[in-house]
């Protein structure tokens, strides 16, 4: 009897001396963060629209190190056909001038999407000059809101889409989550987002050429 409790008491100090050694991570029982999306239901070609995203890391959550944002758009186009001929995203967050789409390195996010699979594929985040990814801390929370502008060509109907926040997963070899899309992990996603093309009125075309021209002018007066 000696014997057996001294044998289950030797179990019990390895399992101790191996528990303060290797702690359970803290990714095991973080919180998950929590992505929504904000958008119209109903657009036409003319007027831009804005789609919000917003991204809540919890105070509970864990930190994830080279994160970007993957943003996808199903719709009624076909394959071969080209991002300019179905949407530009014009501004990021409302900036002014409108031109200030970069994300770190210069690059234009409208540059990021690529048709696959039917669905145009695109990402936004911030890349350092060594292709590092930005870092998602826990106790985070931020809107990302993307102004956007139906082409002309764009065919009616519905639309999809979807924001992820995907983590590279080989960053050693490769530091471009665009070049590496089989080499990351979803680390959360938000739902999908619906809209519908609509045909425009001539009436409605006159008016938002001069509802954007008021625009412009009124942000060049805030900005003098």
């Amino acid at each position: 009897m000696k014997k057996i409790k001294s044998i289950i008491i030797g179990i019990l100090l390895v399992v101790s001396i191996l528990t303060a050694m290797n702690p359970v991570s803290f990714n095991a029982t973080a919180d998950s963060p929590i992505m929504t999306l904000q958008n119209p239901q109903i657009v036409d070609r003319i007027t831009p629209f804005d789609v919000s995203c917003r991204t809540i890391n919890p105070a509970t959550g864990a930190s994830y190190p080279n994160v970007i944002f993957r943003i996808t758009l199903e719709g009624p186009f076909s394959q071969g056909t080209t991002r300019d001929r179905i949407f530009t995203i014009t501004n990021i967050n409302k900036a002014f001038p409108e031109t200030q789409l970069e994300g770190g390195d210069n690059y234009n996010i409208n540059d990021t999407f690529t048709l696959v699979n039917g669905k145009f594929v695109g990402y936004y985040g911030y890349y350092d000059t060594d292709g590092h990814i930005a870092s998602y801390p826990s106790n985070y929370d931020a809107t990302t809101t993307f102004t956007v502008q139906m082409a002309d060509t764009a065919p009616s109907g519905n639309y999809n889409i979807i924001v992820e926040m995907v983590q590279l997963t080989d960053l050693a070899n490769c530091k471009r989550v665009n070049l590496c899309p089989d080499s990351v992990q979803v680390i959360a996603s938000t739902s999908i987002g619906n809209f519908k093309i609509i045909k425009s009125h001539p009436i409605d075309r006159i008016w938002a050429i001069i509802t954007k021209n008021l625009q412009k002018k009124t942000q060049i007066e805030d900005n003098e």
